[in-house]
């Protein structure tokens, strides 16, 4: 799933790939919060639109729009509700990019956020870069568990997740235009492309995951990957913004996200609209503040919210926007 500047043609490795079934899905990955219900669509506006008409009407789809497998039929909640498809003729990304993916080459899926209201308190800015960074979290993991040990797992700010600095997830927040206190968090993945599906331009910033896993790993199952993923999700989110989050909980999601960002704990040019800081990346909190040592002595701190991009020295070309 890459934007329009990372045009796709529909070049697949020559074995094809198994279609999305909810129920093969489920088998690896349901539970707590996340996958009480999977819906998987064959043809989509997008996932994100879905979910934002659900948490806006709160009343099922048009008939003309339903699932070609379903997992959980009898549960109603749209909290936690997962979507899928086989493709998008409107995918999106950051900054109303255009995101397309070949049939059958990775994820494209929608996370549904319905917490009660009043259970949080912080802004709806900040709210989304809490999930922003829970689903990097999560898709990072996920991907950390396929691929050799040799390769690199990593988090580009604010919502890439690559491998070796190839983008091979992205993630894109949304709320309905109706505020409801809910968020739609897409999620699209690089499963199975082959290095040709990309033009040469920008050959050189993308990627897929089975660039990356062993030889017989090959080809992957996308109905295993999407199971474990929402496992991982579970774990890292199962209680969050709901009444019962338990104490900690956040801190190890935190401390996780900056784990694996690209340009914590080391130098770092960070972006906001009106400013371009030098310094060592000392503490980011997502949905909070930003942490930067500078030369001169002080610690400066911004809101994550107002950060468009942290780059650490010397990676100048490779922070480019794909």
């Amino acid at each position: 799933m890459m934007s329009n500047s990372c045009h796709i043609v529909a070049n697949l490795p020559s074995s094809s790939p198994a279609a999305l079934s909810a129920s093969a899905i489920a088998a690896g990955g349901t539970g707590r919060r996340f996958g009480r219900r999977i819906e998987v669509y064959d043809c989509v506006t997008s996932t994100n639109d879905l979910g934002l008409r659900l948490l806006a009407d709160r009343t099922p789809l048009e008939s003309a729009v339903v699932p070609i497998s379903l997992f959980g039929g009898s549960d109603q909640a749209l909290d936690g509700r997962i979507l899928l498809a086989e493709s998008q003729t409107q995918g999106r990304g950051r900054l109303g990019r255009t995101w397309t993916m070949p049939r059958g080459g990775g994820l494209l899926m929608s996370v549904l956020i319905d917490s009660p209201v009043g259970v949080h308190s912080r802004s709806p800015a900040q709210r989304a870069g809490i999930w922003t960074a829970w689903a990097a979290v999560s898709v990072a993991e996920c991907l950390a568990e396929w691929v050799d040990r040799s390769h690199v797992v990593s988090i580009k700010w604010p919502n890439d997740v690559r491998i070796d600095r190839l983008k091979v997830a992205g993630i894109l927040v949304e709320r309905p235009a109706i505020d409801t206190g809910g968020f739609v968090v897409g999620i699209g993945i690089n499963l199975q492309l082959d290095r040709d599906s990309f033009l040469a331009e920008v050959r050189s910033q993308a990627g897929s995951l089975n660039w990356f896993v062993a030889p017989e790993s090959l080809p992957l199952d996308r109905n295993r990957f999407a199971g474990r993923l929402i496992e991982i999700m579970n774990d890292y989110g199962f209680d969050l913004e709901t009444r019962e989050e338990i104490p900690g909980r956040f801190a190890r999601l935190v401390e996780r996200f900056q784990s694996r960002l690209e340009g914590f704990d080391a130098p770092v040019i960070l972006t906001t609209p009106r400013e371009r800081l030098q310094g060592r990346l000392v503490g980011l909190e997502p949905g909070g503040l930003a942490r930067l040592e500078t030369a001169a002595g002080p610690i400066l701190t911004r809101p994550t919210a107002w950060i468009e991009r942290i780059t650490p020295e010397g990676h100048d070309q490779d922070q480019m926007d794909v």
